[in-house]
């Protein structure tokens, strides 16, 4: 998926267990509902995603690289268990969610 608010919503779906429909505001101004956090674009948000799975799973962040300067792309893996699970992104928070994504599918969903 690209980054952006339907990554997000679906990490949130996927990783976290709430519906996305739960971070829908249709309030004004100094509202109080909960803002989805951008997963899938920034990276304080994308280790939310990292230790998440740790926790919840036993999902241990392996790699997070970027291996030539003219690649855009960055690669991660999760490791659990002898088992592995890779994504990759146009971005290390895009791609920590792309391969949490695939983690969850190899764990049948969460």
């Amino acid at each position: 998926m690209k980054p952006g608010r339907d990554l997000d919503a679906v990490i949130a779906e996927r990783i976290f267990g709430r519906s996305a429909i739960y971070y829908k505001c249709t309030h004004a101004l100094f509202c109080a509902c909960p803002i989805l956090p951008r997963y899938s674009t920034r990276m304080g948000d994308a280790w939310l995603v990292v230790n998440k799975l740790k926790e919840s799973a036993g999902w241990g962040l392996h790699s997070l690289s970027s291996c030539c300067p003219h690649n855009t792309e960055t690669h991660v893996s999760f490791c659990h268990d002898f088992t592995w699970a890779y994504g990759e992104g146009l971005t290390p928070s895009h791609a920590i969610c792309n391969a949490a994504l695939k983690a969850t599918d190899v764990m049948g969903g969460t």
